[in-house]
């Protein structure tokens, strides 16, 4: 998948950019991906934010799925996960909590988000503790 910045102006004037890139997770996969290569770079900046949407489904890529936030994010960076509640969903969390790795705070749907008419569907804001 190539970079792309989206918008009328360039990134820059614009206070930023956006990019979609291909990842694969867990150590193996993520050293061996553009963005693995990149962000071993002396040049590497965590993200701002993460957008998590339905990944938190196979209990097999949990941990997968951890080190690759761990490789991603700083204190600063906001990772924003949804998801439909499905066995095992609830489990990442639970291991999120054993290992004390991450801050996480449950939005409320009345309040923070729309789920778009969907039941059961659940999203956090997840931030790596300093």
């Amino acid at each position: 998948m190539e970079e792309e910045d989206r918008g009328g102006a360039p990134a820059d004037a614009a206070g930023g950019s956006l990019r979609s890139i291909e990842l694969s997770w867990g150590e193996e996969g993520f050293d061996a991906s553009a963005l693995g290569v990149e962000m071993a770079g002396p040049d590497a900046q965590p993200f701002d934010f993460v957008i998590s949407a339905e990944l938190v489904y196979l209990e097999e890529t949990h941990d997968l799925l951890l080190y690759t936030w761990q490789r991603l994010c700083s204190p600063q960076t906001q990772i924003y996960s949804v998801f439909i509640n499905r066995p095992f969903s609830w489990n990442f969390f639970a291991k999120l909590h054993d290992l004390d790795h991450f801050e996480v705070a449950q939005l409320d749907e009345e309040r923070d988000f729309d789920p778009c008419g969907l039941e059961e569907c659940h999203m956090h804001v997840v931030t790596l503790k300093g």
